[in-house]
């Protein structure tokens, strides 16, 4: 099992289009909301599954992610 520091956490979520800084994940932690995380020799740290399923809550309840879809044209008025 491989588990991610704040700052590793950070970096994966920025790259997933989550800016994050660990500052932030602290402050997340300390309110109780943020990816869950686990203490380890006194430090926080997050797995990778814990932060995707994170990223996955994160999205819009409209459905899945994928293409967007552009709205049907709409005639002018002349």
């Amino acid at each position: 099992m491989i588990f991610f520091t704040r700052l590793r956490a950070a970096e994966f979520l920025s790259a997933a289009g989550i800016p994050v800084k660990p500052a932030s994940l602290a402050d997340m932690a300390s309110r109780g909301v943020g990816p869950k995380y686990r203490i380890l020799n006194g430090r926080a740290v997050y797995r990778e599954e814990d932060l995707l399923a994170w990223i996955e809550a994160q999205a819009p309840s409209a459905g899945p992610i994928g293409p967007t879809r552009r709205a049907p044209a709409t005639a002018s008025a002349a």
